[in-house]
């Protein structure tokens, strides 16, 4: 999904555009809120170092304007390019290193190995 971030450069802190883009992202921030209820506040004076709830995060956006640093809202959730990824990815794990008729790589060769080791230990002389 591709944020419009255009609000943020508005220097004009009247303009309906920032403000409604500012309560928008506050609203959207409600997602990300810690168990206090608190965002963390992208206004110029907050730098993303305070956090507040997110009707406060708004009202700091209107009156101190938007950090224009804060390309990457990655405290709002948005990842790094190439690092891009969600809670409800899919994670995919490696098929075994070996296949129905014995050992398809190497990294399974010490594990057998060390299989058959400890049978024989086991078992004694």
């Amino acid at each position: 999904m591709t944020l419009d971030k255009s609000w943020t450069k508005i220097t004009n802190k009247v303009d309906p555009v920032f403000i409604n883009g500012a309560i928008a992202f506050a609203e959207r921030g409600k997602t990300y809120v810690d168990s206090e209820g608190r965002i963390h506040c992208p206004c110029k004076k907050c730098v993303n170092v305070r956090r507040h709830v997110p009707t406060v995060v708004a009202d700091h956006i209107i009156y101190n304007g938007f950090e224009p640093s804060y390309n990457v809202w990655i405290h709002h959730g948005e990842h790094l390019p190439g690092y891009e990824t969600d809670q409800t990815d899919t994670v995919t794990t490696p098929d075994p290193p070996w296949t129905e008729s014995g050992v398809a790589s190497s990294q399974a060769v010490p594990v057998i190995i060390l299989k058959n080791v400890a049978a024989e230990i086991s078992s004694g002389p």
